[in-house]
């Protein structure tokens, strides 16, 4: 076999190992892409289950509120009605406080007047 041969011989080798390359770079980039795809895909459905998570516990939270908030007006009238009553008691004893002092008081004078 000549050089020339030889030479004829490497290059066609190296030709076919070029464009097997060049195939076998396209597959990986295809593969490559075919791989973001599916990822991108399962990025979409998480992103989709997180929110209707997001939602169910958004509902959730508004029927908690609703309750709670019923359960708080319902509690702050009878605290409010009961407070009103404890300021009536607190007037009346004052007043009955108030009227034993000046009893007392007119007692003191009338024994003080008399003697």
């Amino acid at each position: 076999m000549t050089t020339e041969s030889r030479l004829g011989v490497l290059e066609g080798r190296t030709e076919e190992q070029a464009a097997t390359m060049a195939g076998l770079r396209e597959d990986l980039r295809q593969g490559l892409a075919a791989v973001d795809a599916r990822f991108a895909a399962v990025d979409a459905r998480f992103d989709a289950l997180d929110a209707r998570i997001d939602a169910r516990f958004d509902a959730l939270n508004a029927r908690f509120d609703a309750r709670f908030d019923t359960a708080d007006a319902r509690n702050d009238a009878r605290f409010d009605a009961l407070a009103a009553r404890i300021d009536r008691l607190i007037l009346t004893i004052l007043g009955l406080v108030v009227t034993v002092v000046l009893s007392q008081a007119a007692l003191i004078v009338t024994i003080v007047l008399r003697s």
